[in-house]
């Protein structure tokens, strides 16, 4: 089977990697096959002829866009929460411990961030754990630029692909869960207490979206409709607690919102139509279309403020991540 033939979700749960293609005669999604059972799928990405895919387990797994042959690599001692490809041919892994490891071609070189989690005192998980390294980006208008996102340890930047860091949260609550560039080519993050914006001249955050005060975990640009689309909840969601997701949807509000860029508000999806909490890296772009999947597996197509439910993923996984691909 050809991925790049065909419209392709690949949907990563607690429980290995379930690929959907579209049958565009019937208009519907089929379950193309299920693999990497055992391991818990932490992020996908497209990097050169490949999809990579991390694990909680720190395992790395390579998909051919060609021959669908995956390659799975036992990497890493600590959970993976990312790969990023950097620069052509450098991919940065991070996740539970307090530095990175930067991978080009057969070697691999360990950039370490505990100088700045130790000047902070406070790299702590909700759980009381070590923070972990949650999402990683490029700056598009700068080369070498980069930013991570660390939950509970805030933001941290790079000028020069990641051999050097610092520590630019400042005022930001330091429960950091997604950085994205949106409008005007400007930072933003999702926090649990809300949407803030980046001003590098006043070297401080300043909250974004009117009267939004709510724990953030997604957070995507839609450069289509020029907005920030997010997922939000009342109190935390979905948290991972000794390998297991702990549920409170009777006492949350779950939801989906956009961000305009005078920043107001406008609900998506409401808690109405969603069983539980929609995590970090489970809202991406599809196409046109933005593809968002709750923990409990229902999948929906975003298009404008209006949402339609795709399909449910599979009762007895958790999903984690969601990737759109289409040539």
């Amino acid at each position: 089977m050809n991925l790049n033939k065909q419209e392709t979700l690949l949907v990563g749960t607690n429980n290995g990697l379930i690929v959907f293609q579209k049958n565009q005669v019937m208009d519907e999604w089929d379950v193309l096959g299920r693999f990497l059972g055992g391991n818990w799928i932490s992020s996908i990405e497209k990097q050169n002829d490949y999809i990579v895919m991390t694990s909680k387990e720190g395992r790395v797994s390579k998909l051919s866009l060609d021959d669908f042959e995956i390659i799975t690599q036992d990497m890493f001692d600590f959970r993976l929460w990312f790969s990023h490809e950097v620069s052509p041919g450098v991919t940065a892994f991070g996740g539970s411990k307090d530095g990175l490891y930067f991978e080009k071609s057969k070697s691999a070189e360990y950039v370490s961030l505990a100088a700045i989690g130790n000047e902070r005192k406070r790299w702590k998980s909700h759980s009381g754990n070590s923070a972990h390294f949650n999402t990683m980006i490029n700056n598009p208008k700068k080369l070498g630029e980069l930013f991570m996102s660390i939950e509970e340890g805030g933001v941290v930047k790079s000028e020069n692909n990641g051999k050097n860091w610092e520590d630019i949260t400042y005022n930001l609550n330091p429960d950091v869960h997604t950085i994205c560039f949106g409008m005007d080519n400007n930072l933003y993050a999702s926090t649990g207490v809300g949407i803030y914006r980046y001003l590098e001249k006043k070297m401080e955050w300043e909250r974004f979206g009117f009267g939004f005060n709510s724990y953030c975990q997604a957070l995507v640009y839609d450069d289509i409709n020029e907005r920030l689309v997010v997922s939000y909840a009342d109190t935390p969601f979905g948290r991972v607690s000794n390998g297991l997701f702990s549920y409170t949807s009777e006492k949350n509000n779950f939801g989906v919102c956009s961000i305009e860029r005078n920043g107001s508000c406008s609900i998506i999806l409401s808690s109405e139509k969603l069983k539980s909490g929609i995590l970090s890296k489970s809202l991406s772009k599809m196409g046109n279309f933005l593809v968002a999947s709750t923990v409990v597996g229902t999948l929906y197509e975003i298009d404008g403020n209006n949402a339609k439910k795709l399909f449910d993923v599979d009762e007895n996984c958790l999903v984690e991540c969601v990737f759109y691909y289409a040539k």
